[in-house]
């Protein structure tokens, strides 16, 4: 990877002399304005190696480029000067295209670190556009009204390079980490308060094992999911336990940055460290049962514990709903009504807050070459393609002319020449903020955006304006059977853990942990899997007790040793260009 790096590098400062900057009219910039003649654009694009293109078409000629074609009088050039590849030869690709200067006007740049190093060259080396006033004034509608409502400076932050913008994303979905999930029926029968803190949920948790309301001999405290794949269940949504982590500052899964402005491993802090040792003596006083270790999976600890009234608390993600409906055997809601979850950001960390890694921001987007004529083309087609996938009223004939008649047979990750967009849908929250209104109005007005999710709103606000599930308890009619559960998951899951969010982030409470880098490096093929079962393997031991906390030290050591360091050091290689 040096090596080609060090070529790359040295090829770039080659072909700066024959880059230029290209500035675009008012005319040009204007958001959906149609160019007066016909412009190509050359794109470089990973296919969709699971899509299929509607009969007759291909990546060139489709009706996403016909679109463009039609209303901005853009032209696709993907099989002349662009490509189309399989992602597993996409990367490679882009380096020898970069090496032999022909790299297209656009393409996407992954989440790896490869990836990074490649902008930051390309940046030094003049060869990417600056898209900064393009950014600003080439979109429009409902995408920059959506824009401007969010925060882009972190969106875009891998993306910029002294104030100037070089790129574009739109991002992944966030609010996906697991929060508290506890029996609310538990704590009525013990008179207990819904737990916000460590000690809180020592204490709750270890009051269920002593009185088990839900009459199970065998009530643990907390479940854990003791899976070694990976980074281990105990990172994970499902029954993970990532949240008492995060309450000490630990971020065991991510890179995080530290304050030399290095980045570092989470799992090797001392923060870590200090979850452990809690973890470790919850162990011993019963609040993780003893016999949690020896199960296979997240699935098991359910089905012994969850599924049998044996367990008052789940971390799990927002959608927990669905599987509290239907998901737990016997103790689902469908079949018991007595049974009640509520969800609580919980544990709070010494500073109040409920702090999850940050999961929304990517490093990689979509970029401009700076010998492309007209880098805006690029945010304007992309801007159209949102306003459709937004389902903007203004736009709406369009989509009917051009994307209605391929749906079921094709869609817009295998047509589209870009392998990225410029606003992801908070579908959570814009959820949450439909029911709100619908709820303070009465009226009905479902965001385009979101329209699948139409059955949930309309039965959030039947759930609290007409709350029928009696009826459902007192019948079961399995033929009425969705409408009750999306009136179920509607309120939980969109209603309240939406606002959960809502509320938490306009409050302070919920304050999101930024990432020091995303993606891969090299090293990680040769050590990671060794590494991380490392990781694994030692907080199950200090967890335990078959190590003491101390054994943390050692473990940092050999994950050091074992290919930690390497990969440490070539992350920040990529972090800052090396």
């Amino acid at each position: 990877m040096r090596k080609l790096s060090a070529m790359l590098s040295a090829l770039i400062v080659l072909a700066m002399a024959a880059t230029c900057a290209f500035a675009a009219t008012d005319a040009e910039l204007e958001p959906f304005s149609k160019y007066g003649e016909p412009i190509t654009i050359s794109v470089g694009r990973m296919n969709n190696a699971g899509g299929n293109f509607a009969p007759g078409t291909n990546s060139e000629n489709n009706a996403w480029t016909q679109l463009l074609k039609d209303e901005l009088n853009i032209i696709i050039d993907v099989n002349t000067n662009g490509f189309d590849v399989d992602a597993a030869d996409y990367q490679n690709t882009l380096m020898l295209r970069t090496a032999s200067d022909t790299l297209p006007d656009t393409f996407t740049l992954l989440d790896d670190a490869k990836s990074t190093t490649l902008f930051k060259q390309l940046v030094e080396g003049g060869r990417l556009a600056d898209l900064t006033e393009a950014y600003d004034k080439a979109i429009g509608g409902s995408t920059k009204e959506r824009l401007a409502a969010s925060d882009t400076q972190s969106l875009l932050q891998f993306l910029t390079v002294d104030g100037k913008l070089y790129g574009v994303t739109a991002g992944r979905e966030a609010y996906n980490t697991a929060v508290l999930w506890v029996r609310q029926d538990w704590l009525d029968k013990l008179g207990l308060d819904v737990p916000q803190t460590l000690e809180d949920i020592e204490k709750v948790a270890l009051a269920f094992v002593e009185n088990k309301p839900g009459g199970n001999p065998n009530t643990i405290g907390i479940p854990l999911n003791p899976s070694t794949s990976g980074l281990g269940g105990m990172t994970g949504q499902w029954m993970g336990i990532l949240p008492v982590f995060n309450a000490f500052g630990s971020y065991p899964d991510i890179w995080v940055n530290d304050a030399e402005g290095g980045v570092v491993w989470g799992g090797v802090q001392p923060e870590t460290k200090e979850a452990l040792a809690l973890l470790a003596d919850w162990y011993q006083k019963g609040v993780l049962d003893k016999n949690l270790v020896t199960m296979k999976d997240g699935d098991e600890v359910r089905n012994t514990y969850v599924s049998a009234n044996g367990a008052g608390f789940i971390f799990n993600a927002w959608w927990d709903p669905w599987t509290q409906w239907d998901g737990l055997g016997d103790t689902s809601v469908k079949n018991d009504e007595t049974i009640k979850w509520t969800p609580v950001m919980a544990p709070l960390n010494k500073d109040g807050k409920f702090s999850p890694k940050n999961e929304s921001v990517t490093p990689g987007g979509q970029v401009v070459t700076a010998k492309s004529e007209h880098p805006e083309a690029v945010i304007k087609a992309m801007n159209l393609f949102s306003e459709l996938s937004l389902r903007t009223p203004e736009f709406e004939d369009l989509y009917q002319k051009y994307i209605a008649p391929t749906e079921g047979v094709t869609e817009a990750r295998t047509n589209s020449p870009f392998n990225t967009g410029l606003y992801q849908v908070q579908g959570r929250i814009l959820t949450a903020e439909n029911i709100n209104s619908y709820l303070e109005t009465g009226v009905l007005a479902v965001d385009p955006a979101i329209a699948g999710n139409a059955p949930y709103i309309e039965g959030a606000y039947e759930w609290a304006n007409n709350n029928t599930m009696a009826d459902w308890y007192a019948n079961k009619n399995e033929d009425e059977i969705n409408k009750y559960m999306q009136q179920y998951v509607g309120h939980w899951a969109f209603d309240v853990v939406g606002n959960m969010y809502l509320e938490g982030e306009k409050s302070g409470l919920y304050v999101e942990k930024q990432r020091g880098f995303v993606g891969s490096v090299d090293a990680q093929s040769d050590y990671g899997a060794m590494v991380n079962e490392l990781q694994v393997t030692a907080f199950m031991q200090i967890i335990s007790g078959a190590q003491p906390v101390d054994y943390f030290d050692e473990f940092v050591a050999q994950w050091h040793k074992l290919g930690g360091e390497e990969i440490t050091k070539q992350v920040n290689e990529a972090v800052k260009g090396g």
